[in-house]
């Protein structure tokens, strides 16, 4: 993946970044981020007064956020295959949550 558009807004204190493949073999090469799937949306908050505490989801408050969306043509083989890797969950569902390591 690289860094296909990046977007500061000084004036809201974050910056937006967009990954996604882009080689000559990606799906979606060379196209607009609105016609593309697979995009990797990351988003950095500008520091503020008080001292940072990272927020992995998992617990406390603001649980649910802290999470990585990505689509898939079958969600209980994707699950399987990531089960079998060793990745542990969070949730399962109709949508399953990955567990994010503490940061």
């Amino acid at each position: 993946m690289k860094v296909l558009s990046e977007h500061d807004i000084p004036a809201n204190k974050f910056k937006i970044i967009f990954l996604g493949f882009d080689g000559p073999g990606a799906m979606h090469a060379k196209k607009p981020l609105s016609d593309r799937e697979g995009l990797l949306e990351l988003t950095y908050n500008y520091p503020g007064p008080t001292p940072f505490q990272a927020n992995t989801g998992n617990a406390g408050p603001g649980k649910g956020f802290g999470h990585i969306c990505v689509s898939v043509n079958n969600i209980e083989d994707a699950c399987a295959r990531l089960e079998s890797n060793g990745v542990k969950f969070q949730k399962v569902r109709r949508c399953c949550l990955l567990r994010v390591s503490n940061i």
